[in-house]
């Protein structure tokens, strides 16, 4: 593994923690949208960042989000995510 290659791990925890900075910024801009009754902002902005972050968004829209890409690098035992990276370098 070369000094430049990021672990498993590392790429998860990162991963994990801009999930994380993604909830606190719905939340953020969810009170704000309520809080000026701005329904646009709500349609097109507080619920498509819901859709991105996981399932639990309770939207009609089966997008890719983040805990699913968390969720497929997880379950990925045999290390094709990493073959990948080195036949397109």
């Amino acid at each position: 593994m070369s000094k430049s290659k990021i672990d498993r791990n590392e790429i998860l925890e990162q991963l994990e923690e801009a999930r994380d900075l993604m909830r606190e910024a719905h939340t953020l801009l969810n009170n704000a949208a309520r809080a000026l009754n701005d329904k646009h902002a709500e349609a097109y902005l507080v619920s498509h960042l819901a859709i991105l972050i996981d399932d639990e968004h309770g939207y009609l829209a089966d997008d890719f989000n983040v805990s699913e890409w968390i969720r497929q690098i997880e379950d990925d035992a045999d290390g094709s995510w990493e073959e990948e990276e080195n036949s397109a370098q």
